[in-house]
């Protein structure tokens, strides 16, 4: 609204501008005429006349000048006041509307604002948490890690050292075989007679008797034969150093744990690594020759408990067969008691013919007097209506 009325006074101004200058323009032709009037009847007073008509026009044209000013800022002044009283109320409603206007878009978008930084902070609090929880997993997977990795340097402290590695390989042989066998089938750390001490002794039933288990668990050697190439001498001298110790354990097995009758005439080498008892198959045939003819039978967690789950379907096919006479006994009594039975059943049998006999009695007696109920109803039917 505002470049409107600015308009409109330059309009003004400039229609007042052009008629000012044609009341001057006329002034001046009527004068020039005036002048030339006066210098064609007097030409020697025309310099005289030309000094004064020019005074007079100057004068002239300040007075009207000044009139004009005058009349110009008069008139501008009731020209604004017009404008101003006309446009004042139509300005002060447009400028309540756009304030108005300006609020309430100002306010939408305090409220959207506000919103957008409610979303925000509900979406970073989400974030924020899912950030916590994640963490708290990847704290509580850092400390089973920490954990895991305890364990392993513990369990590489027990295999570096080669009491707790025999142990560890006596309490495997323990958890296998007590998986599989009654407690009164076998007996841990068992002494012998020559004052030898085994790791478990299996009791078998005849002709296998007492079976000995002896865990070992040869690791040093075979960790130095596994860190060279096999083409290298330093593989061969740590191959050759493995060789030894198994030949080893397999005669002390067989000289220690193998004394017929006390024991059974073979004896059981329990390793607790597949790997170790692979290679040993794989790379070490004449190690299981060895061992077989000494009758040392090499066993691994997985092949030991076939033997054992072997062992105990003997033992329970032994102890069904030790007590087939008991069951024989128990049968003839049964039969026994069968007899007695059938007996019972037939004397019973006999009752239940004796009453069903008397039952029969008792309903033919009972439909003989009720005929003779009839009867005598009918009798007394007649003499009434006689």
């Amino acid at each position: 609204m505002l470049p409107l009325i600015i308009v409109s006074i330059m309009l003004y101004l400039m229609d007042l501008i052009i008629l000012a200058g044609f009341s001057i323009l006329l002034i001046l032709l009527l004068a020039i005429i005036h002048l030339l009037n006066r210098l064609l009847a007097n030409p020697d007073t025309t310099v005289s006349h030309l000094k004064d008509l020019g005074q007079s026009l100057e004068k002239s044209q300040s007075k009207s000048l000044q009139d004009h000013n005058q009349y110009l800022k008069s008139d501008m002044q009731q020209f604004l006041d017009t404008i101003f009283k006309i446009h004042d109320g139509h300005i002060k409603d447009k400028l309540d509307v756009v304030n108005d206007t300006i609020s309430r878009q100002f306010s939408e978008i305090n409220q959207r604002f506000e919103q957008k930084i409610q979303d925000n902070h509900h979406q970073s609090q989400s974030v924020y948490q899912s950030i916590i929880k994640r963490l708290a997993i990847i704290d509580q997977a850092q400390s089973n890690i920490n954990q895991l990795s305890d364990k392993v340097v513990e369990l590489g402290d027990i295999l570096d050292n080669k009491q707790a590695r025999g142990l560890m390989g006596e309490v495997q042989l323990e958890q296998i075989i007590q998986n599989i066998l009654p407690q009164r089938n076998y007996q841990m750390q068992f002494t012998l007679s020559s004052k030898h001490r085994v790791d478990c002794m299996l009791f078998l039933p005849a002709p296998t008797q007492n079976l000995a288990i002896d865990a070992k668990f040869p690791l040093e050697h075979f960790k130095q034969m596994r860190l060279f190439d096999k083409q290298s001498a330093d593989y061969k001298k740590s191959q050759q150093a493995f060789k030894v110790s198994i030949k080893k354990h397999i005669k002390d097995i067989a000289d220690k744990y193998i004394q017929p009758p006390e024991t059974a005439e073979g004896a059981i080498m329990f390793i607790p690594s597949e790997t170790i008892f692979a290679t040993i198959h794989n790379d070490f045939p004449d190690l299981v020759e060895l061992a077989q003819n000494a009758r040392v039978w090499v066993t691994s967690p997985t092949t030991i408990v076939a033997i054992l789950t072997t062992a105990l379907a003997v033992i329970k096919d032994i102890e069904t067969r030790q007590q087939v006479h008991v069951i024989k006994n128990h049968l003839g009594h049964l039969a026994k008691d069968f007899e007695a039975f059938e007996k019972h059943m037939e004397q019973l049998s006999k009752h239940i013919e004796k009453a069903h006999s008397g039952m029969d009695k008792i309903s033919k007696t009972s439909n003989k007097i009720t005929t003779k109920f009839h009867k005598i109803e009918q009798v007394e039917l007649q003499e009434i209506s006689e």
